[in-house]
């Protein structure tokens, strides 16, 4: 909060009006002059403004605010234009007073507040409060002070500031509390005990069980605890080397393993050679039926024209039909019987011989078709049988070799055993050594 103008009337030891711009008074400014010159009035009105009472020990003494040198009925007040939150607000109050009566007398004035919000200008912009209540409880709502802890904070009056330092650590905590933002503070050490008490157990389960393996282990563990890590090292060197035998023998065993599968292979193809070598009577008899088939194709040709002579048979024996049918007629036409009776026998002469010409062309086809398919059938039984005993050889050949090979690297089982059981045992201890551990 900063003041900017306050105007006092009839306030104090000021009579009349008086008036105090406190923005052409820089950052910085000090009150001051003689004893009685009116000082803490000054001090004294802006608590009223605010907050409608005055000041440290003068507290409800408000009617002794009105100046002894104004007239009876004179009105006194409090104008008090401040800066607060980027925010201008303008507080107008009117302290207890009395004023004569018409029929005689005097009669008590109540205080009157009011509290605006006002531009740079000072010009009214809204009515926040009105009447000393709502004003008190709005000033209360801005400030977030109350006007004792207004008084101890702000002004420390002549005097009582003995007495703020005198305040207990709760009533001083509280006051602070409310002028400076502690609250996040708060936090971080509720936090920070928080955090330390946590530690604490835990380092306390630590020491703990740090004892109970101490108990366990015994005196002297440390050296003992070296001896066992030498150990382990040792051990771990011979599972090392005990693994490396294990893989050399599992990489031979491999080995072994793919050569007994190709003998196996192998063995099978003996088998199979075996089986054809039993069919070998029947391959003979389809090799000489391929033979015969490829000779029967060099005959192709003589059964083509074997086929063109059948046709040239069969057209001959229709031609000859038609001349017995022509022969016919020409007997019964007495004038061409003689030149009928002369083709007839050309005619007759050139059927008989077409007659034997075709018989002997169809002996000739199917004694050629027969020999034909027996050259087929021999030539493909030929071939699969020379196909088949080359096969044969060499796989007998590759049998042989592989057989002498698995022979000479396959390990005993004796070797297999003793590296296996070595492996265990060195296992076994490591296991051990790292339980203990």
């Amino acid at each position: 909060m900063r003041p900017i103008r306050l105007e006092l009337k009839n306030f104090g030891p000021y009579r009349g009006t008086e008036r105090i711009d406190f923005s052409e008074l820089g950052e910085f400014f000090l009150i001051c002059g003689k004893t009685g010159s009116g000082k803490s009035t000054i001090f004294d009105a802006i608590t009223y403004a605010l907050f409608g009472e005055a000041p440290g020990a003068r507290k409800g003494h408000e009617r002794e605010l009105v100046s002894d040198y104004a007239e009876i009925g004179e009105e006194p007040s409090v104008r008090f234009e401040f800066s607060l939150s980027n925010a201008r607000y303008r507080i107008q109050r009117t302290p207890p007073y009395r004023r004569p009566k018409k029929t005689g007398g005097f009669t008590e004035v109540p205080p009157d507040a009011s509290i605006a919000c006002i531009d740079t200008a000072g010009r009214e912009i809204s009515v926040l409060a009105s009447g000393v209540r709502d004003t008190n409880l709005k000033v209360g709502t801005l400030v977030n002070l109350t006007a004792e802890e207004f008084s101890k904070i702000i002004l420390l009056p002549q005097g009582e500031f003995q007495e703020f330092l005198q305040m207990d650590s709760a009533e001083r905590s509280e006051i602070l509390e409310k002028l400076f933002p502690v609250a996040m503070y708060d936090t971080i050490a509720e936090l920070a005990a928080e955090k330390y008490k946590m530690l604490k157990n835990e380092l306390s389960a630590l020491e703990d069980e740090k004892s109970r393996i101490e108990n366990q282990l015994g005196p002297d563990y440390e050296s003992r605890y070296a001896v066992l890590l030498l150990e382990q090292a040792q051990l771990e060197a011979e599972v090392q080397s005990a693994t490396s035998q294990v893989a050399d023998r599992k990489s031979r065993l491999d080995s072994v393993r793919d050569r007994v599968e190709r003998a196996q292979k192998a063995m099978q193809a003996v088998q199979t050679l075996e089986a054809l070598r039993a069919r070998k009577p029947e391959e003979d008899i389809r090799a000489e039926k391929l033979e015969l088939a490829r000779r029967a194709e060099q005959v192709g040709h003589q059964i083509k024209a074997f086929a063109g002579a059948n046709a040239r048979t069969q057209e001959s024996v229709r031609k000859a039909r038609e001349l017995e049918s022509k022969f016919a007629e020409l007997v019964q036409d007495q004038n061409k019987a003689s030149k009928a009776q002369e083709k007839a026998a050309q005619l007759s002469a050139e059927l008989q011989s077409l007659a034997r010409e075709e018989l002997r062309l169809e002996r000739a086809c199917k004694a050629w078709a027969n020999k034909i398919d027996l050259e087929k059938q021999a030539l493909s039984l030929s071939r699969q049988k020379a196909e088949f005993v080359q096969e044969i050889q060499q796989k007998e050949t590759a049998l042989q070799k592989r057989a002498e090979e698995l022979s000479a690297i396959e390990p005993t089982e004796d070797e297999e055993m003793s590296t296996a059981e070595r492996l265990a045992s060195l296992q076994t201890k490591l296991k051990e050594r790292e339980d203990f551990l």
